[in-house]
């Protein structure tokens, strides 16, 4: 061996044996230091924008101005998906929602916080809330290093030991208001004592700790102590949106208390103090909160300020990167020298946060899910959006990104391209401009998560058994193979008549009523003989006609609201809307929807009312309220262009009563001029409750019930009943007339074939 070859050998025994020393002194060094304490603060439902720090004009949050200023701070942070629940459960597992499984808050077709819900709901919550014992939790991990924890506030997932937390507040499903925090949700708008006492136990006992901070704030209801009230109500602002700011600076006072209590505990060197909030928020003066906010993969849905601070090791910086709460595991984990159980998807952020190094990242992806989960097992069940940034660009795709593709909820629609550089406010679809970068960042989205499950029908209800089939007049027109193809994407015609008596139509048998091209689309399309409606009473039957929903789950009732933001969100003018419908109302609403609903719900929207019906036109002449909805109806229909589907709902004021019309042989059912002079010579039948002995053999209940005597002044004598029952005909008359004037038009369009009329 020449002295060359042995110098070498040398040089590589003196070099392992180095690195060996260096690898056990730096592991050694780690195990030393004392790992830090771990502090989570979670707000719940505020807007990105909506901090001092963030620029906003009249919202004051000095605590968080503080936070930020010593913190390393993300202005462009993101939550995957903005949703309470999904977006708690990525905070807690390292993992996406797709990942996870939790992607709604609650199981479709469950109770949410009702009495019964132990019974009817604990199979799917409890199969919901098993995912967290598959998947591993932060507390449980960091328990491995020697940690004490604790959760308050919000809490969906059981109790608080089922999160690995060795202290809570959360008793949690099914105990009484288990949803998401019983107990816990007293946190914050009744003191944070709980969490300052666990603290000062911990650092008494020499352990380190992790705090789950998780307020119900600013979350509604909005109850901010009346001080912070007035202050926001003298700025002018209305008082809803007063409501929502004084919650952010209530909200903001708490943080303060707690991180004052850290500080002056002797201990905020040796504290990792996190931010971030689980979804965004843009509260409107109608109530609740605006359609491109919460649960939407808009900005204001998915963006929030995300914080960083341990003094010392984490030096203070506004940091320009793209930051995704995805991050914060790997990270926190990091910082307590913890061994990961798995790789994550998120960014270990530890080695640039404490460098002051720029992030390597130029790419975050985000998914969005139906609130109610459609398939515990499946998140592609309730999959609506995949959205990808890069750089400044902002893909969000519906599903699988397929446009125009049937589906299983039908959400199907156009890529959406933003961006985000120039239109913060994602008002200009560039899509189409750039088909190039739509087909880039597909392609980086699918490498992400394939969303390719959910075919057509694959998740969709069992058709219907023979025996249940609706009663027909006649067999539907058979199309071709070649129609219907065209009419997968069919125009819908939807009409609804006020106070109308189910058999007060010709295709219904009725002897006198007059009703041909009604009795047309009975005819020639499928007639329920047995139908009914969810609710008798007028505005609550709307809200269950717009959205979909019983008046249990709508809520609205006697003294009506806004109509609620997510039944808005998710009724079929929405989800038509954005399925690349051209979507429609006019006419009779008689519920409140927000601006931020509408303009998310309809293309072209009229209301009218029928006091009176008559309205008085720009010539001087007048216009019936039913022949004016056939002329908006007309126009709509003219406007139509030819490549786009529509959703048209032409809700009519008649048949309903107008008591303020009183005049001579009118009664108090005004009709079109169109029906002037019919049912003239015709006798009409009495009612059988005319014989007073009918009346009064009922029970009391069924008196108070049928409340006669509000009625009785309209019908008090014979001449006035044939007098309102021949008016009342003739307004209905004047509804088929307008139907008919449609059907010709859609004709005359070419678009009859391919549309489905309800009535």
């Amino acid at each position: 061996m020449d002295s060359t070859t042995t110098r070498t050998n040398m040089t590589k025994s003196i070099t392992t044996k180095l690195c060996a020393l260096l690898l056990i002194s730096s592991f050694a060094y780690a195990e030393s230091e004392s790992p830090p304490n771990v502090v989570l603060i979670l707000s719940d439902d505020q807007g990105y924008t909506d901090y001092g720090f963030m620029g906003h004009p009249e919202i004051e949050t000095p605590n968080l101005d503080k936070l930020a200023k010593e913190s390393a701070l993300f202005r462009r942070g993101y939550v995957p998906t903005a949703l309470c629940r999904p977006s708690l459960m990525t905070l807690i597992t390292g993992l996406y929602s797709h990942q996870n499984k939790t992607t709604g808050n609650d199981p479709a077709g469950t109770p949410a916080n009702k009495a019964h819900a132990e019974k009817a709901g604990k199979p799917a919550r409890e199969l919901l809330i098993s995912h967290i014992d598959k998947t591993g939790s932060l507390p449980k991990w960091l328990a491995e290093k020697g940690y004490v924890s604790h959760q308050s506030g919000k809490w969906w997932e059981g109790s608080y030991q089922r999160g690995g937390f060795t202290e809570g507040m959360t008793a949690g499903f099914p105990n009484p208001r288990g949803r998401h925090g019983d107990a816990g949700l007293q946190i914050g708008r009744h003191g944070i004592k709980p969490v300052t006492d666990f603290i000062d136990r911990s650092v008494a006992a020499d352990k380190p700790f992790f705090v789950w901070y998780a307020p119900f704030m600013p979350h509604t209801p909005h109850t901010p102590p009346a001080r912070l009230l007035e202050k926001y109500k003298a700025k002018g602002v209305h008082e809803r949106i007063a409501k929502y700011y004084a919650m952010c600076e209530w909200f903001d006072e708490t943080c303060g208390t707690l991180v004052d209590h850290i500080d002056a505990s002797g201990i905020k060197e040796n504290t990792l103090v996190l931010y971030v909030c689980d979804n965004g928020w843009i509260q409107t003066e109608q109530g609740g909160y605006a359609a491109r906010s919460k649960r939407s993969p808009n900005e204001h849905g998915t963006r929030t300020p995300l914080m960083f601070r341990w003094p010392g090791t984490i030096p203070a910086a506004d940091r320009p990167e793209l930051c995704s709460s995805i991050d914060f595991v790997p990270t926190v984990l990091a910082a307590a020298g913890a061994t990961a159980p798995h790789d994550f998807p998120g960014l270990n952020l530890l080695p640039e946060l404490k460098s002051g190094k720029t992030i390597e990242r130029d790419t975050l992806f985000g998914e969005s899910f139906a609130h109610d989960i459609a398939d515990i097992e499946n998140p592609q069940a309730s999959l609506l959006y995949r959205w990808v940034i890069r750089g400044h660009d902002k893909l969000l795709l519906t599903y699988d990104g397929r446009p125009g593709k049937m589906k299983y909820p039908p959400q199907s629609g156009e890529p959406q391209l933003y961006d985000l550089k120039n239109d913060p406010g994602e008002k200009v679809n560039l899509a189409s401009r750039n088909p190039e970068r739509v087909k880039q960042l597909t392609a980086v989205l699918n490498e992400w998560y394939v969303a390719n499950e959910r075919q057509a029908g694959k998740f969709a209800p069992a058709a219907p058994k023979p025996d249940r089939k609706p009663k027909t007049n006649q067999r539907p027109k058979q199309r071709s193979a070649s129609a219907n193809a065209e009419a997968t994407r069919p125009n819908i015609l939807l009409l609804y008549a006020d106070d109308q008596r189910n058999h007060t139509l010709g295709c219904a048998g009725h002897p006198i009523v007059k009703t041909p091209n009604i009795d047309a689309l009975a005819r020639d399309g499928v007639r329920f003989e047995n139908a009914f409606v969810s609710t008798s009473t007028c505005w609550v039957g709307r809200a269950c006609l717009f959205t979909g929903c019983y008046e249990r789950k709508h809520l609205y009732r006697a003294t009506p609201g806004p109509l609620d933001p997510e039944l808005c969100d998710s009724s079929y003018f929405a989800v038509l809307k954005r399925a690349g419908y051209r979507t429609g109302h006019l006419g009779k609403e008689h519920v409140t929807i927000s601006a931020e609903s509408a303009a998310a719900m309809f293309d072209v929207r009229r209301k009218i009312g029928r006091r009176p019906y008559f309205k008085k036109q720009p010539d001087g002449s007048e216009r019936h309220e039913t022949q004016i909805l056939g002329d908006w109806a007309t126009e709509f229909l003219k406007e139509q262009p030819k490549d786009q589907p529509f959703c048209l709902q032409l809700s009519f004021n008649a048949t309903h009563a107008e008591d303020g019309d009183k005049r001579p042989g009118i009664g108090h059912y005004p009709w079109p001029k169109v029906t002037n002079g019919m049912y003239e010579d015709q006798q009409m039948p009495l009612p059988r409750l005319r014989d007073p002995g009918i009346y009064d053999s009922q029970p009391d209940f069924l008196k108070k019930s049928i409340n006669r005597q509000r009625y009785f002044w309209r019908w008090d004598t014979p001449e006035k009943y044939q007098t309102n029952m021949r008016a009342y005909f003739r307004m209905l008359s004047g509804i088929d007339h307008v139907v008919g004037r449609l059907v010709k038009q859609l004709e005359e369009q070419g678009l009859a074939d391919n549309t489905v009329i309800r009535r």
